[in-house]
């Protein structure tokens, strides 16, 4: 079953290429209706529109900020152990021992081919800070 929905979506793209192909080829050849070209010409516009929303320009950093919390369930269970052994003292001591969750941020000012502007806050070295950090301009 699931073969036979993978062949259809394949089916399907080929199809749509074909029919792309052919769109493309009648409007190089002038063999398009002066509709369809308006068309057609329209869509192309709107695809390169997007493209260029969607592609990145320059990006500057704006802040880099660092976050440093006890991890909860290291900090109860290292209470606990201390508890049982030591009593008070001891859950107290384990308590203050938990392990440190620490938190490395940065935040971006990404600008984009068409002009618009985002800011977007990413942890660091992540796949998203390290694609952005590429587009930093270096002078």
């Amino acid at each position: 079953m699931v073969l036979v929905i993978f062949l259809a979506i394949v089916v399907l793209i080929l199809i749509i290429g074909i029919n792309e192909n052919k769109k493309k080829s009648k409007y190089k050849n002038g063999l398009m209706s002066d509709e369809e070209k308006v068309k057609y010409e329209k869509r192309l516009a709107y695809q390169e529109q997007l493209k260029k929303s969607k592609t990145i320009k320059q990006v500057m950093i704006v802040s880099n900020s660092s976050d440093s919390r006890k991890k909860v369930g290291s900090t109860i269970i290292r209470g606990a152990i201390g508890n049982a052994i030591l009593g008070t003292t001891g859950l107290v001591g384990g308590a203050m021992s938990g392990k440190n969750k620490i938190s490395n941020k940065t935040t971006f000012l990404i600008e984009y081919e068409d002009g618009h502007r985002e800011t977007k806050t990413v942890d660091n070295n992540s796949t998203e800070f390290n694609k952005l950090c590429n587009y930093l301009k270096m002078e």
